[in-house]
């Protein structure tokens, strides 16, 4: 079984137009209308949250700290991004410390997909896209790799990439976190949040 945090899932449908990430802090210069729950239709809940991106090198940004110290965990997310809106998706070990790279996927609206190590597929603007990240966690794992699976709305199956490599130093789970890019006023949208065994 797996050990540390147990799985949850955020589909902001009892959230409130307004409010912020729950049980996520929230980074967002003061201005908490950069990171806001929103009213949309396409929504798995019918809500979403939005980020509206700065000009600072990272922030608007989302984390969580957790624990997980064994197994095979999953996380995947539904994101809609307008054109030239950019973020990465990033897992750090249990020391928080980011110079260990973990499971991580960049994605910019009507540009690339990237994992470690470099581009992977283009990705469209103004479209739900589900992403999703496997990996092992534990001090005898012996694959220090990861994969990312994205599924565009005409995808009938998800494009799997894998083989991804990772730190051989990277064994739990001790944060996850959404950060922005530089592209001053531009948007995207995350959904359906799911951190699973």
């Amino acid at each position: 079984a797996p050990r540390g945090d147990a799985a949850f899932l955020e589909d902001f449908s009892k959230c409130r137009a307004g409010d912020p990430w729950p049980r996520f802090t929230n980074s967002c210069e003061g201005k908490p209308e950069m990171i806001r729950v929103v009213e949309d239709p396409s929504a798995v809940g019918g809500k979403c949250v939005e980020f509206t991106q700065s000009l600072h090198a990272w922030r608007p940004h989302v984390y969580r700290s957790l624990s997980r110290t064994e197994g095979r965990p999953r996380i995947s997310f539904r994101i809609k991004l307008e054109k030239g809106a950019s973020t990465y998706f990033e897992v750090r070990d249990g020391q928080y410390h980011a110079e260990i790279p973990g499971p991580y996927v960049a994605l910019v609206g009507g540009g690339k997909l990237r994992g470690r190590g470099g581009a992977l597929m283009d990705l469209p603007a103004d479209v739900w896209i589900k992403v999703g990240l496997e990996f092992e966690v534990g001090e005898e794992v012996s694959d220090h790799t990861y994969s990312i699976r994205v599924k565009l709305p005409e995808d009938e199956k998800p494009r799997v990439f894998g083989g991804i490599p990772i730190s051989p130093r990277f064994s739990s789970v001790g944060w996850v976190g959404f950060m922005s890019d530089v592209h001053e006023g531009t948007k995207f949208r995350i959904d359906d949040f799911r951190f699973g065994p």
